[in-house]
């Protein structure tokens, strides 16, 4: 068995306004809210919003940094709900936990549910995530 109900992946990082603008340019994302400081500040988030694409990733990538450990993964589905904005400078504790893990014979592997979330520092949600993924010694 290489995944067990209850299992938890936490994960707690920072991203800076630098960062959060680099990722907004990198992926094409032109929204001003990640770019423009001027515009930012004066709408009603005060200020520079993560790109929501962004944190996503960092709460995937942490599954797949999970599971690769010894073993080999695939990621099969995610489902992304966007609560509310993430701030740059504000530390995110990203977060994922084992609901479900079925063994697959034909994939020789098992499909592993997950519920996930990231929360800014005072524990606001900001995202909330569900994702399958495949466990398996190989692939």
């Amino acid at each position: 068995m290489y995944a067990h109900i209850g299992e938890r992946i936490e994960h707690t990082q920072t991203l800076s306004e630098e960062e959060v603008m680099a990722f907004a340019r990198a992926v094409g994302d032109h929204n001003p809210l990640h770019l423009d400081r001027a515009l930012a500040n004066a709408s009603r988030f005060g200020g520079i919003i993560t790109c929501g694409p962004h944190y996503a990733s960092i709460l995937i990538a942490q599954a797949a940094n999970h599971f690769s450990r010894g073993t080999t993964m695939v990621g099969l589905e995610f489902s992304i709900s966007f609560m509310a904005p993430a701030l740059p400078g504000d530390a995110l504790s990203f977060r994922w936990e084992v609901t479900e893990v079925v063994w697959k014979e034909k994939l020789n592997g098992e499909i592993v549910s997950l519920a996930g979330s990231v929360c800014d520092a005072a524990g606001k949600m900001l995202l909330r995530a569900t994702g399958k993924v495949l466990v398996a010694a190989s692939l």
